[in-house]
């Protein structure tokens, strides 16, 4: 594990020139890693898998996606080509920290079906299986990991230099700039969503990154007709409870019915009203709203 902890190590010094670099030609009006307190294990393989997905997870999409999508788009512009690797990285990345982290649905959902589906094509072609059984195959994925990123990184760091030697490098810095202060992440958007349902009594009955995934282009759009300089914090706050409200949220879909015999068809809409309804006037957990609805079924 000594040689998977070198490489992570190898990793963090990418990250740490990369802010260096962005700092200078920025001026510091960018930092572009924000620093995290996931720790990397590296006594067990697989939970060393998991904790790497996790901290690439929330350093390159979380909290940092935004830098790291700017960056990308300036490849094609500046002639630079980077591997497939590279290109995935991210996308492969979000795959394997939804499949490890939450529970997905292989029967009903196209879209949970094709994450599974990323992460099994990833590992066979790694190592000729759709999953990993043993200590030696789960260290071999660390370091494929931890190689990719580092290629992936490369990418970043050596953009960032092109930009840096470019005679436009203060319009890109300031197109840079005002993309920052407009495109928040669903992270940003998740922290507002939390203190709305902890003000609206409703904080126990939904998983608040889930909802912000399957909301946030929504929310996202409604902040590009709003002046300069407005407040983030009061206008998502705005944003998000009124989404709430009006939209009559509730722990249940279709599928939930489905599952529970209702036919595909207009029946499922009228009992998803009549959830919304029930829902609305008393909050309460999926499996208590589902037995609820039984009666109606």
């Amino acid at each position: 594990m000594e040689e998977i902890r070198n490489k992570f190590y190898r990793v963090i010094e990418i990250c740490e020139k990369i802010n260096d670099l962005t700092i200078e030609i920025s001026v510091g009006e960018i930092n572009f890693f924000t620093s995290i307190s996931i720790e990397v294990k590296f006594n067990n393989p697989e939970q060393c898998f998991e904790n790497l997905i996790s901290w690439f997870y929330v350093r390159c999409i979380e909290m940092s996606g935004k830098n790291v999508d700017f960056i990308q788009k300036k490849l094609k512009p500046n002639n630079i080509s980077v591997s497939l690797n590279a290109s995935n990285f991210q996308k492969l990345i979000h795959a394997f920290r939804t499949n490890l982290h939450h529970n997905l649905d292989l029967v009903n959902s196209q879209r949970d079906i094709g994450i599974k589906n990323t992460c099994d094509e990833w590992m066979r072609n790694k190592l000729g299986t759709g999953e990993s059984k043993t200590e030696s195959s789960w260290k071999s994925l660390n370091h494929t990991i931890l190689d990719e990123s580092i290629e992936f990184l490369d990418g970043i760091f050596y953009c960032l230099n092109v930009i840096a030697d470019s005679e436009h490098t203060d319009v890109v810095i300031k197109e840079w700039e005002r993309l920052i202060k407009r495109n928040y992440t669903p992270f940003d958007f998740e922290q507002v969503l939390i203190i709305v349902l902890e003000n609206l009594g409703l904080t126990d009955f939904f998983d608040t990154r889930v909802l912000t995934q399957l909301s946030f282009t929504k929310w996202r759009h409604q902040l590009d007709v709003l002046p300069e300089n407005f407040n983030f914090q009061s206008v998502a706050y705005k944003i998000i409870e009124s989404f709430v409200v009006q939209s009559k949220i509730i722990p249940i879909d279709g599928n939930d019915l489905i599952a529970m015999g209702v036919p595909k068809g207009p029946r499922v809409s009228q009992i998803l009203l009549k959830a919304k309804d029930l829902f609305s006037s008393k909050p309460c957990f999926k499996s208590e709203l589902l037995e609820q609805l039984k009666e109606y079924l």
